[in-house]
């Protein structure tokens, strides 16, 4: 019978706890900027709902943590994959091991859209052809 009441209790007190939450964020969502910036409360965050509960950015920081943490996972196991091909293969898509590991988080320069291709540093002394 205690454990009936308690289990009932916990209900209760979850319900009320998750009603407290959906007051206060339909009262928030009422503030400005400012206003939920003083008091530490990400906009983005209450708009989401109470899943996003404290509404203070750290869920989604998780969510974004969680993306690199799969990200980097995926370019560690490219970087091992790559690291198993020989030089021939290496060479015949562009890189040396030595490149490896900027090639899978950087991509091949001047290969690659999201990097522009390196130009070599001009030290003065070049001379140009007359």
């Amino acid at each position: 019978m205690f454990k009936q009441l308690a289990a009932i209790g916990t209900i209760y007190e979850n319900y009320m706890i998750k009603r407290g939450r959906v007051e206060a964020r339909r009262i928030l969502l009422q503030q400005d900027e400012k206003t939920l910036g003083d008091i530490g409360i990400d906009r983005s965050e209450l708009v989401q709902g109470v899943g996003y509960w404290p509404w203070d950015g750290t869920v989604t920081q998780q969510e974004k943590d969680q993306r690199n943490l799969v990200t980097m996972k995926s370019a560690n196991k490219a970087i091992r994959e790559l690291h198993a091909y020989s030089d021939r293969e290496l060479h015949d898509i562009g890189i040396n091991r030595g490149m490896i590991a900027d090639a899978v988080t950087n991509g091949r320069p001047g290969l690659d859209n999201d990097r522009p291709p390196r130009t070599p540093v001009s030290t003065g002394g070049d001379r140009q052809a007359a």
